[in-house]
């Protein structure tokens, strides 16, 4: 069995083409959602805050220094850290994969020292 790994920057784009624009979206895309049903339903405002939603979610993927890459990078540290961190509990939950949360939460300890050091060069 083959376990398809998701781009997320990518499905997030899809997800939002299909809520703004659904007829945009690429004849080959894995996602494919029923065009009869879309829209029909849905409340603008709705569809508006998802659509806020998941450019939040892609804000928090993407890094790009701009102006301040330090600040740009502490925000996608902490993002990673919060998802890791997640990913650790989940795992706990399961007991049987303890030597997985120890890498994961070592993992966060290391983002936790980048992101003290990142805030250091600001002072």
């Amino acid at each position: 069995m083959s376990i398809a790994v998701t781009d997320p920057l990518h499905a997030l784009s899809l997800a939002r083409t299909a809520l703004s624009d659904p007829e945009a979206l690429p004849s080959n895309s894995d996602f494919d959602p029923d065009l009869s049903m879309a829209g029909e339903s849905a409340d603008p405002a709705q569809v508006a805050y998802a659509i806020a939603q998941i450019d939040h979610a892609i804000g928090g993927l993407y890094f790009e220094p701009f102006d301040d890459p330090a600040r740009e990078a502490r925000v996608t540290l902490a993002n990673l850290d919060r998802l890791l961190s997640t990913v650790a509990e989940g795992l706990d939950e399961c007991v049987c994969f303890e030597g997985a949360v120890a890498k994961i939460r070592e993992a966060v300890e290391h983002l936790a020292g980048a992101r003290m050091l990142l805030a250091s060069t600001r002072s």
